[in-house]
């Protein structure tokens, strides 16, 4: 039996995404870029300012094992500083 079902509904699905933030929204992009059907179920309005990435207390890493994003990081915490 191939999927799940939602309570009350006759909808079935291959992927469940809960929280459709970044990286929620991400993994509904890409499920449905490989071919499964997919939900993705948010708690909050859209475009609403509770999300994790909605505040200014990031922790930003300088040791990127790509050196190409060394000077772009340096640019961006200068910026934001």
């Amino acid at each position: 039996m191939r999927g799940s079902s939602l309570s009350g509904s006759g909808d079935r699905y291959d992927l469940g995404v809960v929280g459709l933030g970044a990286f929620g929204s991400a993994a509904a992009y890409w499920g449905t870029r490989r071919g499964v059907s997919v939900v993705g179920l948010e708690r909050f309005e859209l475009g609403h300012g509770r999300g994790a990435s909605e505040d200014r207390s990031r922790i930003v890493r300088r040791s990127y094992a790509v050196g190409g994003l060394r000077p772009v990081h340096a640019s961006g915490v200068r910026d934001v500083g």
